[in-house]
C-alpha cells in the first residue's frame, strides 16, 4: 500500500516536530507571513488586553481604543478565527465597539462558557459589568438592559482605575474593584462582589453581597484571579503605608467568599519583599505566579514555597539589564513555565519576550531564538523598533500560543493592538510524560475505528481539529474505541483529548482512508 504526497507530508511533519525548535512563528496559517497582526481600528489608537477562545476555536481579541494615546478608554473587540481572518457572526466585519454604551473606562475582559461576553468598566466612578451575546449584540436579559452597576463603596474617597473579571465555571461572574478608602496615609483596597448568571449581586457572598480584602498596614491592588476548583484565588501587590518596599498577598477563599484556613496564615499567603502580583495560573496543586523585576514564584496547594524552584520557591531574572516586567504566566502540561515579560533589547524602545524555564527555575535551552541575540532559553518576540509590550497569553490544546498586547511600529504615530500566533510544539495539553506515555492509540493513521488502551477513569473524550474547533465529545464505551465515520472528516491531522480524574490527555492522530 502507498501512500500519497500529502499524507508523507503530513508523516513527515510530524517526525520533524522531534527536532526542531521548541516555538516558532505560525507564518502559514496566521494571515500574515511574520505570524501576527497589527489591528488598527478607524485610525485610532488601540492597545490588546486580552484574548479569549470561543467554543469553535475563534478568538475574541478584547483592548481598549481612543483618540490619543491618553484616552485610550473604548472598549474594543475583534473576533477572529485561528487562521486570522475575521469572523462573519460577530458584530460588524468581526469587530463591535462601545458604541451606545455609557463608560468612562474599560478594565478587563473575560468569556461565558456559551460565548457571551463579559466587560468590566467603570462609569461615573461605579463599577459596571456589561454583557455581551456571542455576536456581540447587548444581552438585554443581563441586569438592566444588558449592564449591572455596582455602586462604589461606602468608605471610597476615589476610584483607583482597576476592575478586574472573572467567570466561573458556572457562568457566575466574580468581579473586582480597587479603590482609595484613606488620604493620610494614601490606602487602597478592594471589594470584591459575584454576580448570578442574570446579572444580580449575590448577597450571600462575603458580607452583604461584598468581600472586603484590606491587608491592614498595605496598600494594595488585587491584580489577577483564578478559579481552581471550588476555590477562588485573589492576587494582590501592594507597598507599606509606611516605609518602602514591596509586598505580594495571595487569598484563598470559597466560591461563598469564605475565607480557606487551611491557606498561608488563616487565608493568605504573604510574600515579602517582592511583587509577583502580575499574573496567576494554577495546574493541579502547583501555582505559578510572576510580576515586576521578571520574579516568578511556585508553591502548592497550602501556599508553601515549592523548594525545588529557584531559591526557595522565589526567583529574579536579569534577561536585559534590569529593564524586566512580567506580564503573564502559564503552566505547560509538562510543568514547564511560560512567562511573558516586557523588556528592553536595546537603547530605544521595549519589547516583548518570552521565557521558558524547567520545573527547578532553570531556563530551558530548547526554547531559543536564532535571530536575536538572547540568551537560551528566551525568546525575542520582535515587534518592532519602537515601544511595545505584550500583556496576555493564551495556550489552546494543540499547542497553540497567542500573545495579544500593542505596539508603535507599524503605526508610528500611534498604538496598534498586536496579535501573535505561535506554535509551541511540546505545550500540548496532557498530563505528565509518564501518564501520557501509557495510552496508545491505534492504528495511526486510522480510517474509520479509532482504539484507545492504557487510560483509567475516563469521563469524556473530544475530538479537535488544528484549529481548535471541537468536531465530537463522546461517552467512553466498553469497546474502547471512536468510530470516526459519522464524522465524514477529510484526511489530514486531528487532535484526540481524554478527560480523566487525574487530568487531559492529549494525542495527535492522521485520519487516512488510503
Amino acid at each position: 500500500m502507498f501512500l500519497n504526497y500529502n499524507i508523507v507530508k503530513l508523516l513527515f511533519m510530524l517526525l520533524f516536530t522531534a527536532f526542531a525548535t521548541a516555538q516558532t512563528y505560525d507564518t502559514v496559517n496566521f494571515q500574515n507571513p511574520t505570524g501576527r497582526q497589527n489591528i488598527d481600528y478607524n485610525n485610532e489608537m488601540q492597545k490588546g488586553m486580552r484574548v479569549l477562545k470561543r467554543t469553535d476555536g475563534s478568538l475574541i481579541l478584547g483592548g481598549r481604543s481612543g483618540s490619543n494615546a491618553n484616552i485610550m478608554n473604548d472598549f474594543l473587540l475583534i473576533c477572529v478565527n485561528q487562521d486570522g481572518t475575521r469572523c462573519s457572526d460577530f458584530g460588524i466585519n468581526g469587530v463591535q465597539d462601545d458604541s451606545g454604551f455609557f463608560i468612562s473606562t474599560v478594565y478587563d475582559y473575560a468569556i461565558q462558557n456559551d460565548d457571551k461576553i463579559i466587560i468590566s468598566s467603570n462609569f461615573n466612578s461605579d463599577l459596571n459589568v456589561i454583557r455581551l451575546n456571542s455576536d456581540g449584540s447587548r444581552d438585554v436579559t443581563y441586569g438592566n438592559n444588558g449592564i449591572v452597576t455596582i455602586p462604589t463603596p461606602s468608605d471610597a474617597i476615589g476610584f483607583a482605575g482597576n476592575g478586574k473579571i472573572f467567570t466561573l465555571n458556572d457562568d457566575k461572574v466574580i468581579a473586582v474593584l480597587n479603590y482609595r478608602f484613606s488620604v493620610s496615609p494614601s490606602r487602597y483596597k478592594t471589594a470584591v462582589y459575584k454576580i448570578n448568571t442574570t446579572g444580580v449581586v449575590d448577597n450571600s457572598f462575603g458580607t452583604s453581597g461584598m468581600l472586603s480584602l484590606d491587608y491592614g498596614g498595605f496598600s494594595s491592588f488585587c491584580s489577577d484571579l483564578f478559579q481552581s476548583g471550588t476555590s477562588l484565588h485573589l492576587l494582590s501587590g501592594g507597598i507599606p503605608s509606611v516605609g518602602t518596599g514591596r509586598v505580594t498577598h495571595l487569598q484563598k477563599i470559597d466560591l461563598n467568599g469564605v475565607p480557606d484556613s487551611t491557606f498561608g496564615m488563616n487565608s493568605i499567603l504573604e510574600i515579602s519583599n517582592v511583587n509577583l502580583s502580575a499574573a496567576i495560573d494554577i495546574k493541579g496543586s502547583t501555582i505559578a505566579l510572576c510580576g515586576l523585576g521578571l520574579t516568578v514564584g511556585l508553591f502548592d496547594s497550602t501556599g508553601s514555597p515549592i523548594s525545588s524552584f529557584g531559591a526557595e520557591g522565589v526567583e529574579v531574572y536579569n534577561i536585559t539589564n534590569g529593564q524586566d516586567f512580567g506580564r503573564d504566566i502559564i503552566i505547560q502540561p509538562d510543568g514547564k513555565l511560560l512567562v511573558l515579560f516586557r523588556g528592553r533589547m536595546g537603547t530605544v524602545g521595549e519589547d516583548g519576550l518570552l521565557m521558558r524555564l524547567l520545573a527547578d527555575g532553570t531556563l530551558d535551552t530548547s526554547f531559543n531564538d536564532p535571530i536575536s541575540s538572547t540568551e537560551p532559553g528566551v525568546f525575542s518576540m520582535s515587534i518592532g523598533l519602537g515601544n511595545n509590550s505584550q500583556d496576555n497569553m493564551l495556550l489552546t490544546d494543540d499547542g497553540t500560543l497567542f500573545v495579544i498586547g500593542y505596539a508603535n511600529f507599524f503605526n508610528p504615530t500611534g498604538f496598534d493592538i498586536i496579535i501573535s500566533k505561535l506554535l509551541i510544539l511540546d505545550g500540548t495539553l496532557s498530563t505528565t510524560d509518564v501518564l501520557s506515555n501509557k495510552v496508545r492509540i491505534y492504528p495511526n493513521p486510522v480510517n474509520d475505528l479509532l482504539n484507545y488502551e492504557g487510560i483509567e477513569d475516563i469521563s469524556k473524550i473530544n475530538i479537535f481539529d488544528l484549529t481548535g474547533r471541537k468536531l465530537l465529545t463522546s461517552i467512553p464505551n466498553q469497546q474502547q474505541f471512536i468510530n470516526l465515520t459519522s464524522l465524514a472528516i477529510k484526511n489530514g491531522l486531528y487532535i484526540i483529548q481524554f478527560e480523566t480524574l487525574k487530568g487531559f490527555i492529549t494525542k495527535k492522530f492522521l485520519k487516512s482512508n488510503l
